[in-house]
């Protein structure tokens, strides 16, 4: 619940909801004055960010200047989701300490540490013994296999694509039934998240496919196979 933690920016009401009854009071002739951010407003998301960017610039953060939801400082670097945020340093006193501040600061952050993290927006974290990090999806890949049809023994190619085909709009070429064997904007969608999150090396490929999506042929559909 993390929107009602900010203030409503401007004088804001609503009729009084089906079956809530205060004395005194009747829809017809009474309506409730909001006196937090709520769910379901179209300035909700914009409020509530703008709520937490102040508060983690009181404690002395700044957002980077390529990715606003990047924040920096106190040794510890925050990346932010909504009211999804995961902590790097290296040093666990730092992450402690911040923790402690956001719950102690004027906003009172109701901040829960679930400790060393497993997964974050269906992407799992690993820390390998080396000090990387792997990042992996395997959910979605399963899914894509599944609407790709292909088994896990399935043959293997060491390229998303053949450096020996270059695709173009084939307007010769024969239909792909969207109805058959896959969808394939559905498919490119998922391989877009894909590539953008956690597997660039595929990503010429997928983006040279998706440029067929709007009337993709045998041909796409095969080169989209490929890349599963």
């Amino acid at each position: 619940m993390a929107f009602p933690h900010a203030p409503v920016e401007v004088p804001l009401f609503m009729t009084i909801p089906k079956g809530y009854r205060l004395k005194d009071t009747s829809p017809q002739t009474h309506v409730l004055r909001l006196l937090k951010n709520i769910y379901g407003q179209k300035q909700g998301p914009r409020v509530w960010n703008r709520y937490l960017d102040q508060g983690l610039k009181e404690l002395g953060f700044l957002p980077s200047a390529i990715d606003s939801c990047l924040y920096y400082g106190n040794q510890v670097m925050m990346l932010v989701y909504i009211d999804d945020c995961l902590l790097f340093s290296p040093s666990k006193e730092s992450i402690d300490e911040v923790v402690l501040s956001l719950r102690n600061s004027h906003q009172r952050f109701n901040v829960d540490n679930q400790g060393e993290v497993k997964a974050f927006l269906g992407i799992k974290i690993r820390n390998q013994t080396d000090g990387s990090i792997m990042l992996t999806q395997p959910h979605l890949i399963d899914s894509i296999l599944q609407d790709l049809q292909l088994q896990s023994n399935s043959q293997v190619r060491e390229t998303p694509a053949l450096s020996t085909v270059i695709l173009h709009k084939d307007e010769q070429g024969k239909p792909k039934d969207q109805q058959a064997n896959f969808h394939y904007c559905s498919v490119i969608g998922k391989l877009n998240f894909l590539e953008k999150s956690t597997r660039p090396d595929i990503s010429y490929a997928v983006h040279q496919c998706a440029r067929f999506s709007e009337s993709p042929k045998e041909s796409h559909a095969k080169a989209v196979k490929l890349i599963g």
